[in-house]
């Protein structure tokens, strides 16, 4: 009797660990997994650190309240080392599982997009600006403005309210260098402006010194310069030579160790990117506040960019749950969300529409111009 007792409850033992086991594995239970493909090493490591520290606070903001419909967020982190190569590479790892992965660079976003649409999976790009990734598929998003648009805005106020009638452009030779220059240099020249020289260099440059004599000779009014952080050395290396020209740059510059790198050369650089600051909406203040609780260093845009991106896809799933189309159908429906960079919405071809401010440098900090 006694051993019939114990394969009795032995039995049922087992039955309740099945159902524990079962109960373990159900969706409702299991984490959400987002996944994260930015630059973690590379030229545009510093975009990446701060982006990650920016997924890491909205993650953690999620978590502490309470996770998403009650399940944990998870973030799925691979290095892109901003190539494209690489970034496929890893985007292949993701399983279905991710069905949203928040990514950068232009090269990396071109050059993911077809698989992402192939897997139907959501890629959120938080810092990529080539015109190409607007018409890059169905599930592919941009948090950032897309360069065909505030580009023409930044061309337009370059020619018009500068009154500069002559750029030289200096980029970076990649998808994001040549795209965001080839855009300013059309809306500018549509303006009325002329393009005097064009100059590009590798992404592993240290020395400029050519590009900018060639610059230097054309005798431009302005310098339309995008890259990355090697963009303090360039203002640095323009300065030595004698370079006077207003100098010029897209939101990438808004990057503090830019501004370590110049020093003084960085003075009166004018820029455009989202609209950014404590006093720019409720969501910016929170922000702000909450970073620098955690950081010790100011956050750039590609940190809010990214703060932004989980947080948006948190409201995403949790409205409409963990499946890649239903995410795509909401994002492409939102109107007015309250990013920290300023209310936004998505076009047909989902490009964020959201507004940009007119930056500056002064006495070694980012300032509103308008």
């Amino acid at each position: 009797m006694f051993g019939k007792l114990v394969l009795a409850g032995a039995i049922s033992l087992a039955v309740l660990g099945g159902v524990l086991l079962i109960f373990a594995a159900t969706p409702e239970t299991k984490a959400v997994r987002i996944g994260a493909l930015i630059p973690l090493s590379g030229s545009a490591a510093i975009y990446g650190d701060s982006m990650r520290k920016g997924i890491e606070l909205a993650a953690g903001e999620i978590n502490s309240g309470g996770g998403i419909n009650g399940r944990k967020l998870e973030i799925v982190y691979a290095d892109s080392k901003g190539d494209a190569k690489e970034a496929l590479a890893s985007f292949r790892a993701f399983d279905n599982e991710v069905p949203a992965v928040i990514t950068a660079i232009s090269s990396v976003v071109l050059a993911v997009a077809p698989l992402a649409e192939k897997r139907r999976t959501i890629l959120l790009n938080i810092g990529a600006k080539n015109p190409d990734i607007s018409q890059a598929g169905d599930y592919v998003f941009s948090n950032i403005p897309n360069s065909g648009s505030d580009e023409q805005a930044f061309a337009s106020f370059v020619r018009n309210e500068l009154a500069i009638g002559s750029v030289a452009t200096l980029s970076v030779n990649n998808d994001y260098g040549v795209g965001t220059s080839q855009a300013f240099s059309e809306f500018f020249k549509a303006d009325g402006g002329i393009i005097v020289a064009a100059e590009s260099y590798e992404g592993n440059a240290k020395d400029f010194r050519t590009q900018l004599i060639k610059i230097k000779n054309a005798g431009p009014e302005g310098i339309f310069v995008v890259g990355y952080e090697e963009q303090g050395l360039i203002l640095k290396q323009a300065r030595e030579l004698g370079i006077n020209a207003t100098w010029l740059a897209p939101e990438g510059f808004a990057q503090p160790e830019i501004i370590r790198l110049a020093g003084g050369a960085a003075e009166g650089v004018i820029f455009h990117a989202p609209h950014f600051d404590q006093n720019s909406s409720p969501a910016a203040r929170s922000f702000l506040e909450k970073w620098a609780l955690a950081n010790s260093k100011k956050p750039d845009i590609y940190a809010a960019n990214a703060y932004d991106a989980v947080m948006l896809l948190a409201d995403a799933i949790s409205e409409s749950g963990n499946d890649a189309e239903r995410i795509k159908h909401w994002l492409y429906s939102v109107r007015g969300w309250p990013s920290v960079t300023g209310p936004s919405s998505f076009d047909g071809n989902g490009n964020v529409i959201k507004s940009i401010a007119i930056m500056t440098v002064a006495d070694g900090e980012f300032r509103k111009l308008r």
